[in-house]
């Protein structure tokens, strides 16, 4: 394994190379700023809030492929450096260069990323029985913060300040040294069966629109062709959303004064370079993905629509993942010696550092273990003004502090313009003390709404010169069939 360096180094590998917050890769959420838990139908409720596969104005039959997204953020980070990272991965670092990224990663806040791929999905309704959904679906969350003895040591290598003591340095433990330091990498497939239905309605009674005499502007009429049988009704949801899944690669570490808690365990299909570890010998899983890892989860929703209004609270991802492959645990040993050649690396992906090659952490084979998903609580509200215009909110919250989750209540307001059938826009407001303030767009382009073409981004402010905390994403949905 690459050690340490192999949390970075995949980091970037994953963004410049998988076509792969808060699920910003779905297109619809991304152009909402995840103000979506009351919006989303057919499924795009898969993972965000089930229940609305019960929803009467969903579609018949939904179909899509291939929906990608991808979020990199730093606030330590400028958009031209973060651009050029994405673009030009191999590049090689000049001295200043590694000086900069090593107070880059440095910063508390540390560079954070978000993929997910969608590779298919298609919902259905059932009159009586209610809606379902299925979708497979790969996700990838990575964090890094290092302290500035650990940034300068990676880039450096002996060159650092740490080394130029060596005696010093090689006498102390790894975890005074590096106290500070944390970083994380996630990715795991998950399949999602979902299923959602109406529970109960309370009261009764449509909705009207009246037509006027223009001559004598007297009421003439009551339009019961429009006349919703529904409008004053009460209508209460529920959903249960079940998830089995392949977990790819994990890979955490946390270094406090004392302490050291590192651990992995990553597919063979990485082709990562190991090096010389007493008694390991990574194996292939011969499982369908060659996964490590295996678990379930589940999402449950509620949601509820009354008049103009729509109203869901959803806990999603309750399960975890068991690791059980390829694990490796660190030991908390005196700073290694590192290897002759060793200067630090020179580019993202150019590196090449076996874990028993002279790098500063040791690993040993560890233990099988679990892995709890990172957790929410989503709650929203929508309002449809018109045919033309819909507006929504959310307030999303941690439940739990797992690798990948957000750290704070993540806020999201939103509107969809409907256009024409062919053509809708949406954008809003959203953003936390992680991930600042953003502004998502996006837009729709299809033949009626029966086939569709999503193109987003969670912040166009990045795009136009944001220089604090910038977040590059995108997404985009390739085809959406609609019945």
């Amino acid at each position: 394994m690459k050690k340490f360096l192999l949390f970075i180094s995949l980091l970037f590998e994953i963004s410049a190379n998988c076509t792969a917050q808060i699920d910003l890769c779905l297109p619809v959420a991304t152009a909402k700023g995840a103000a979506v838990t009351a919006v989303v139908n057919d499924w795009e409720c898969i993972g965000i809030n089930p229940s609305n596969l019960g929803w009467a104005d969903n579609h018949k039959f939904s179909f899509t492929i291939l929906n990608v997204g991808l979020s990199v953020q730093s606030s330590a980070l400028s958009y031209s450096m973060l651009r050029n990272l994405l673009l030009h991965p191999s590049d090689t670092f000049s001295t200043a260069q590694k000086h900069q990224f090593g107070q880059i990663l440095s910063n508390p806040n540390g560079l954070n990323l978000y993929g997910d791929v969608n590779w298919a999905a298609f919902s259905f309704k059932i009159p009586k029985i209610g809606g379902f959904a299925m979708n497979l679906r790969d996700r990838v969350i990575a964090h890094v913060t290092l302290s500035p003895t650990a940034a300068d040591i990676l880039f450096n290598g002996l060159n650092s300040q740490a080394y130029q003591d060596s005696t010093k340095t090689l006498a102390s433990k790894i975890s005074n040294e590096l106290a500070g330091t944390n970083f994380s990498l996630y990715q795991y497939r998950e399949l999602n069966l979902d299923w959602g239905r109406e529970l109960f309605r309370i009261g009764g009674g449509g909705g009207s629109v009246s037509s006027f005499d223009v001559e004598s502007n007297q009421k003439t009429a009551t339009e019961t062709s429009d006349q919703d049988p529904d409008f004053n009704t009460l209508r209460v949801y529920g959903g249960l959303g079940l998830k089995y899944l392949w977990g790819l690669a994990n890979v955490y570490g946390d270094i406090t004064p004392g302490g050291l808690y590192a651990r992995s365990s990553v597919t063979n299909s990485y082709g990562i370079n190991y090096g010389n570890i007493p008694n390991f010998t990574p194996t292939n899983a011969g499982n369908l993905f060659n996964n490590v890892g295996t678990g379930t989860a589940m999402d449950i929703g509620l949601s509820a629509a009354y008049k103009n209004w729509k109203f869901g609270v959803a806990a999603t991802d309750l399960g975890a993942i068991y690791w059980k492959h390829n694990t490796l645990t660190a030991i908390d040993t005196n700073m290694p010696r590192l290897a002759a050649n060793n200067y630090g690396i020179n580019s993202i992906l150019g590196s090449n550092f076996g874990i028993a090659n002279g790098t500063f952490l040791n690993f040993a084979p560890g233990p099988d273990y679990w892995l709890a998903l990172p957790s929410k609580l989503r709650t929203g509200v929508s309002y449809t003004l018109s045919k033309i215009i819909t507006l929504s909110a959310d307030i999303d919250f941690p439940l739990n502090n797992v690798i990948g989750n957000i750290q704070f209540p993540f806020y999201a307001t939103a509107a969809q313009f409907n256009i024409c059938k062919s053509f809708s826009v949406s954008a809003g407001f959203c953003g936390n003390q992680t991930y600042g303030f953003n502004m998502p767009i996006g837009i729709c382009i299809g033949i009626s709404d029966k086939v569709q073409f999503y193109i987003t981004t969670s912040d166009v402010l990045t795009y136009l010169g944001k220089q604090n905390n910038p977040n590059i994403s995108a997404a985009f949905g390739l085809l959406r069939i609609n019945f």
